[in-house]
């Protein structure tokens, strides 16, 4: 049995929590967003939603991590299966548009990280998190551990004045953060205009823990 439970592991065996989120719901995900039997998160939300999940979006790589060349772009379709519009937001677009959001009432993110500034995840989320400030839309991160742990930085600072998708924010290299903890940080230091945002943090994470010690499967992300 895992050390830990990642935030989707708690959302699942937790229908008091499951029950604060009465609306629509759409979920931001990839082929790691994963519980400890390697369920994926959509068929976890499809579960214990049903019909009231109606949009998926996917980061840099595509939603099934299929797009493994660096800067190829991934389109937008629906799922075959469920039936769903996956949105990519490394396409045309790396901000989701008004009509992405359309009819949304809880947005959540579920992406295992690799805790460098380079990989695009958490400006996804940013990017995210500043356009849900202009709607009446909840974000809430499904935290996950951090695969290069939590207590070590290393690297030089970003220089905003270079900033890019590959860097956005004043981060080092390795920032030795989680998910949720990006952003909380974005929302207190980097921006004005904040979102409707809740984190539900990983249980039984410690931050001296390697990701070894949480006994939860790991997916390439």
């Amino acid at each position: 049995m895992p050390n830990v439970q990642s935030a989707i592991m708690r959302l699942r065996d937790d229908q008091d929590l499951q029950k604060k989120y009465k609306g629509k719901v759409a979920l931001l995900c990839h082929s790691a967003s994963i519980d400890e039997n390697y369920k994926h998160s959509l068929e976890i939300f499809i579960e214990i939603f049903k019909e009231r999940v109606i949009k998926v979006f996917g980061p840099q790589h595509g939603f099934v991590t299929d797009v493994q060349d660096n800067m190829i772009e991934s389109d937008h379709f629906v799922h075959p299966y469920f039936k769903i519009p996956i949105y990519s937001l490394y396409s045309e677009t790396r901000v989701p548009t008004d009509e992405m959001l359309e009819d949304i009432d809880h947005l959540f993110v579920d992406l295992q990280d690799v805790g460098t500034r380079i990989y695009t995840y958490i400006y996804t989320l940013t990017h995210l998190l500043e356009k849900c400030a202009t709607k009446d839309i909840e974000v809430i991160i499904l935290d996950r551990p951090n695969p290069v742990g939590l207590n070590k930085v290393e690297g030089n600072i970003l220089d905003t004045n270079f900033a890019s998708f590959v860097g956005r924010h004043p981060l080092p290299v390795r920032h030795g953060l989680t998910m949720g903890e990006v952003a909380l940080m974005h929302q207190k230091y980097w921006i004005n205009d904040k979102c409707n945002l809740s984190v539900i943090k990983v249980g039984g994470l410690e931050r001296s823990m390697n990701f070894y010690d949480t006994r939860l499967p790991f997916v390439n992300p």
